[in-house]
Formats: structure tokens, sequence, C-alpha cells
């Protein structure tokens, strides 16, 4: 699971994931979000070839019955299911697996070498240390120093 993520979020995520694989669908993450005033819980959701609305239309009444069957999270909040698409964040042990060898950009919490950001191929990763091909030259970061890795906007996953 993803250290980011809470149990709430790991409960819903596990309770959830089926419902999705039934639609043969892949749960790509589960994020709880504020946005100026409101609260959103986001279910994300891929496939090969890119999920669509039909895709996410399909998995959104099963799973909000569910959420109000558990009423994992009290206050309230605006529940969305949307496609993982292009531009993804990695967050999971799962996600930068998926995306080895794909191109990603990766963005510092502080510049690094006076660099706020990178791009390259994501060659490995491991707990604490992910590996990037940058011009010939592979970098290891440090996971502690990112803001966040997403994969590359301009390239698809699959």
């Amino acid at each position: 699971m993803n250290k980011k993520r809470g149990s709430v979020l790991d409960s819903i995520y596990n309770h959830i994931k089926p419902v999705v694989e039934e639609e043969g669908l892949s749960l790509w993450d589960v994020r709880y979000e504020k946005e100026g005033s409101n609260w959103f819980l986001r279910v994300i959701i891929d496939k090969e070839g890119g999920a669509t609305i039909d895709d996410c239309e399909a998995v959104h009444n099963p799973i909000n019955k569910l959420l109000d069957k558990l009423d994992p999270i009290k206050q309230s909040y605006i529940f969305e299911v949307a496609s993982a698409g292009l531009g993804r964040e990695l967050t999971t042990d799962a996600h930068f697996d998926a995306c080895i060898g794909q191109e990603v950009r990766v963005v510092f919490i502080r510049p690094q070498d006076g660099v706020k950001e990178i791009e390259g191929i994501l060659t490995s990763y491991d707990k604490d240390i992910i590996k990037l091909e940058c011009d010939g030259e592979v970098k290891s970061i440090t996971k502690s120093d990112l803001a966040y890795t997403k994969l590359n906007d301009d390239k698809g996953l699959f």
C-alpha cells in the first residue's frame, strides 16, 4: 500500500478493489484530498488502453453503494471516479513497478543541484531510492526528496 495513505484509505482500497476488477479494470489509487472548503474521495481506475467515462460510470454506483454501507469517512465529501490518465502520479510500489522503462518526471521538494525537476527513464526503484536514466547517466534519487513522480504527460503507459 501507499505510505501516504492511512488505514481508512487502505481499507476503502481493499473493499472496492473487487468491484473495480469485476468490470475488467484495475484500481490505480484512492485519494482523500481537500480542495478549497471541500473534501474529495477520489477513486482512480485504469485499464489497458486507458479507462473511459463509461468505465468510470460502470463502477461509480456500485462503489458509492458500498461506501454508503461501510461509512468509512464520517465527514461529508464529494465522491469521484476518474481515469488515471497519461500524467498519472506514481505513489505505490505497484505504480513504480508498472512504469519501469517508462519516461517519468520527478519534482523535488527543494532544488537538487540547482534543479527543481528532471525527466528520465525509470530504470529501478526500491523502498527509498528510484533510479532514472537521464542523458545516458543513471541518477539515484532519494524518494524522501521528491514532491512527486509522474509518468511523463507525453507518454502512455500501455
